[in-house]
């Protein structure tokens, strides 16, 4: 009984210490996206996971009053603090804001083909699309590292995407240039680009 506790406990440590990493991770891609959300605005998070997003906006009072709605393919945990759905066809409503936050990189390019065309019917006039996702470009990044990864994504293959699909770009960057000051020189002589990011915003 005294050893099936002690399993318990160092599980949970474990499992804390692993959402911790993952949010200390996201809460980067977050702040990027934060200055494009209002108060007041209606927001999907799609591949919102168990709400790590909605714990840095809505419980960090980040921004007031936003109405967050989550989606993902599948049910992480037994209940959620806002709507939650893995039924896109459930989604009647549209939105403000649509965040994709190191979600497309786990989308084939056909599928993402489609799922435009739905987030592009389910924003409001002028809303806007976010995403953040790897910076392939980056030697230091190593993609197919993570078995979950089916498609990587360049800048420009991103920005062609919502040209063709008509959204208007509002910003398309690479953020968070490594600070490391060997991969700097690393970078500098083989002239590798060594920002970890790409962030797409797009208006529709």
């Amino acid at each position: 009984m005294e050893f099936e506790e002690k399993k318990i406990k160092i599980k949970n440590a474990v499992d804390k210490n692993i959402r911790m990493n993952i949010l200390k991770f996201h809460t980067g891609n977050f702040d990027l996206g934060l200055k494009y959300i209002k108060d007041n605005d209606k927001l999907l998070d799609f591949g919102c996971g168990i709400g790590y997003f909605f714990d840095y906006l809505i419980k960090k009072k980040k921004r007031k009053n936003v109405e967050y709605v989550g989606y993902d393919t599948a049910r992480y945990k037994e209940n959620y603090d806002f709507p939650f759905y893995t039924d896109l066809k459930k989604i009647k409503d549209k939105f403000d804001i649509i965040t994709m936050f190191q979600v497309i990189e786990h989308i084939k390019l056909e599928e993402m083909d489609k799922l435009l065309d739905w987030i592009k019917e389910h924003l409001k006039e002028d809303g806007m699309l976010i995403i953040t996702t790897d910076n392939i470009e980056n030697p230091f990044i190593i993609f197919w590292q993570n078995r979950a990864h089916v498609q990587p994504y360049s800048l420009w293959t991103l920005k062609e995407m919502m040209l063709i699909k008509g959204f208007n770009i509002v910003r398309g960057s690479k953020e968070y240039l490594s600070k490391n000051p060997f991969k700097l020189l690393f970078g500098l002589l083989t002239q590798s680009d060594l920002h970890s990011r790409i962030l797409v915003v797009v208006k529709r």
